[in-house]
């Protein structure tokens, strides 16, 4: 899983695979330090759950 920091509105927000929203934040340095832990594998095992964050959807498709 890869982990990203888009800055959306006023807030940093962590996406998994650009597909999943894990989490925002207000500050992006605080954004960017929780992101490279998730990419250096804390947190979630690599595998986050689907309840945690929110899907985003793409053409009309909203995976599951």
């Amino acid at each position: 899983m890869s982990y990203t920091v888009v800055k959306q509105k006023r807030e940093y927000v962590i996406m998994e695979n650009n597909e999943l929203r894990v989490t925002s934040y207000l500050y992006k340095r605080l954004a960017t330090k929780i992101c490279r832990g998730l990419n250096l594998g804390n947190g979630f095992d690599n595998n986050t759950p689907s309840f945690f964050g929110s899907s985003i959807v793409k053409n009309g498709y909203t995976p599951s």
